[in-house]
């Protein structure tokens, strides 16, 4: 009845969520916490699995949180609905996440919670009925929303509920994407410690692993797969068993980057392409070791909510993982984007470009839509810490499925968290989809079904990623340049660049944005890291050298510690002009090994020390080690100097004398 008026007194009973997901839950929706007033904050959320229908009253929970200092006296809370319903994915998150007092005219029940002490809560489960004639007839999505009133302060709180009076609408595609990631970390291989700490009974991958089980679509970084086949006998037995399990996933999978590295961070710091990963051989890019997994699809390329750019685009077009060989050539690349970068659409599937307009097919990427605030609520409710927080965000993402099915949708995918936090105490991933599938108005969906559909074409929403993301992409780039000049000096180049991509891309991960995590800390590393890998090739020991006059070649030892052969250039300055260097020295190495080049010099006249730098450098021009200073002391060669100014002198005296000889015998010849 409206109007009905309920004491808390009869009426309250403190939430007590036992949300088992065996039983079916079929039931709505949501519930977000308003922003508060400066004093109070309120959550309101319906049971989970329940449904309103008319006359039938349905129970909802409500928490108001003093946050003040001082007690909140004679607080009670209004519950009302609008008199329209919620028809897109984008309208409901608008309401859900809105904050103002509304104060509709439709009031369904109130609620009295009573004094609240400061800094404490209140929580009461209250009944709460619709009549027939509160709102219109037909299946429906409402919002629902609690202004809470006290002697001074004002706030409100929403929630969603479906209106069960018709026929429900077709269900809805549910498409869930569930990673196999782990948290940040900068290491080129997971070590055994962290695979077994990772990998046993109740950790986090297991739990991962739990939920591929019953995805929709999983993505796995390949450095997993690669630390464990790496380590082969010597792997945890937690961690092979966990390999097999996903050897034997039925559901499409896909790998990601390796070490989960962001793709629309690498376009945006100046890859020009998805970086490359190498094991054994330059001929074999972005392949795993010799094992027992392979993925599913190999042209899937995931990209964060709200992290494209154009040059993000182009990266990923130029090349991504490694692709399927069709009857044409090479299976494009396949995106899951944003819903936020594709235009705000609430279709699952669509062609993105820099420029719709383009007809180049090179600039445009097939698309799946994971749609952001569909994702976001998944990924709420799967590190809730609470089964309160944990209902409220579950109710959100079936608010959208609801009103995803209400508006004719054919499906709605969502993409779980890529950036865990290492010290989560639970992870709700499974429980989570198990509840969405048993909701009436969803189905399963398959990728396939998706990649299938055919969708609109859609310019590029540019959103560049954060200022602190940037930064420290930077620097991955920075000294991944490095390591590229340093590759023209080795006789396997691909050695060198699979180096770079296994150290490097982990540092671009999608796991370095969780809290807590250490990015700074890891790019420093980084920084170490690559100098010490091209400091492998050095100047040997030097000691002064001592020259007299003339032409010398001095000689300078150079070591090379990697296992391939090296070919660098020396390049000597001397400080001073008392010393002048002939051309750069070109030299090759063996593998672990050293090698001689002696540097051709020339003394000018003059006594005096000169300090004569040497560097090395790659055929490409990359620098190489570091420098080192050489002392010479040269010394005039002067008796070679005197017997030149002698021999001058001789020859100059033997010239005056005929001449004087002839200016003598002139006139005598005059005479005659």
């Amino acid at each position: 009845m409206r109007g009905r008026r309920l004491r808390s007194a009869g009426l309250a009973l403190v939430l007590s969520l036992g949300v088992g997901v065996g039983a079916a839950l079929p039931g709505v929706l949501l519930v977000q916490p308003a922003v508060a007033s400066p004093a109070l904050a309120a959550t309101i959320y319906p049971q989970p699995g329940a449904t309103a229908r008319p006359g039938e009253p349905f129970l909802l929970t409500l928490t108001v949180t003093n946050a003040g200092t001082e007690i909140a006296p004679a607080t009670q809370a209004e519950i009302r609905t609008g008199s329209q319903s919620l028809h897109t994915v984008q309208e409901a998150a608008d309401w859900l996440h809105g904050a103002e007092v509304r104060r509709d005219p439709n009031l369904l029940a109130s609620i009295d919670v009573g004094d609240i002490p400061a800094g404490e809560s209140r929580t009461v489960t209250a009944p709460i009925t619709i009549s027939e004639g509160d709102v219109p007839n037909g299946w429906q999505v409402l919002g629902l929303h609690a202004d809470i009133v006290g002697a001074e302060w004002v706030t409100s709180a929403r929630t969603a509920i479906v209106w069960n009076d018709g026929p429900m609408p077709t269900p809805v595609g549910f498409l869930p994407v569930v990673p196999l990631v782990a948290p940040a970390n900068a290491d080129a291989f997971l070590d055994s410690v962290t695979l077994e700490r990772l990998t046993r009974g109740g950790a986090l991958l297991q739990k991962q692993l739990d939920a591929a089980e019953a995805a929709g679509l999983v993505a796995i970084d390949p450095r997993l797969v690669a630390s464990i086949e790496r380590l082969g006998d010597k792997a945890p037995g937690v961690a092979r068993s966990w390999l097999a399990r996903v050897s034997a996933l039925t559901t499409p999978t896909f790998t990601l980057q390796y070490g989960d590295a962001d793709p629309a961070l690498e376009g945006q710091v100046g890859f020009t392409q998805l970086i490359p990963v190498t094991f054994d051989s330059a001929a074999e890019p972005d392949s795993l070791p010799d094992g027992q997994w392979s993925p599913t699809l190999t042209n899937v390329v995931w990209a964060e909510p709200k992290t494209l750019t154009n040059t993000s685009l182009t990266t990923i077009l130029n090349g991504g993982p490694p692709v399927t060989s069709t009857a044409s050539g090479a299976a494009p690349p396949v995106l899951l984007v944003g819903s936020y970068n594709a235009g705000g659409t609430s279709l699952s599937r669509a062609s993105i470009s820099r420029d719709p307009s383009d007809e180049v097919p090179e600039s445009s990427v097939e698309a799946v839509i994971l749609n952001d605030d569909f994702t976001a609520a998944l990924r709420a409710a799967e590190s809730a810490p609470s089964n309160e927080e944990w209902a409220q965000s579950v109710i959100e993402a079936g608010t959208y499925l609801a009103v995803a099915a209400s508006n004719g949708d054919g499906e709605l995918a969502g993409g779980f968290s890529r950036a865990l936090d290492a010290t989560l105490p639970s992870l709700r991933t499974s429980e989570t989809i198990a509840y969405l599938r048993a909701l009436p108005w969803s189905t399963d969906q398959t990728f396939d079904a998706v990649l299938n559909h055919s969708g609109p074409s859609l310019r590029l929403t540019e959103t560049p990623e954060s200022s602190t993301r940037l930064d420290g992409g930077l620097r991955v780039f920075s000294t991944y340049r490095q390591l590229q000049g340093f590759s023209s000096a080795s006789s396997e180049p691909g050695l060198v660049t699979g180096f770079a991509g296994r150290t490097h891309a982990p540092l671009l991960s999608v796991a370095w944005s969780a809290p807590g995590s250490d990015w700074a800390g890891a790019l420093a590393g980084l920084s170490t890291t690559t100098r010490s890998y091209i400091d492998e090739v050095r100047f040997g020991l030097t000691s002064d050298i001592n020259m007299v006059g003339g032409q010398a070649s001095i000689p300078i030892t150079i070591i090379n510690g990697h296992s391939f052969d090296v070919t660098v250039s020396v390049h000597a300055v001397p400080s001073n002009p008392r010393l002048t260097v002939g051309s750069d020295q070109l030299i090759t190495i063996p593998a672990d090994s050293q090698g001689t080049v002696k540097i051709p010099v020339s003394a000018r006249v003059g006594n005096g020390d000169v300090n004569l730098t040497l560097s090395l450098a790659s055929p490409s021009g990359g620098a190489i080690g570091e420098p080192v200073v050489v002392s010479v002391r040269v010394r005039a060669d002067w008796e070679g100097f005197g017997l030149v100014i002698i021999g001058v002198l001789f020859v100059a005296l033997v010239i005056i004398g005929t001449i004087r000889t002839i200016r003598r015998r002139k006139p005598e010849a005059d005479a005659t």
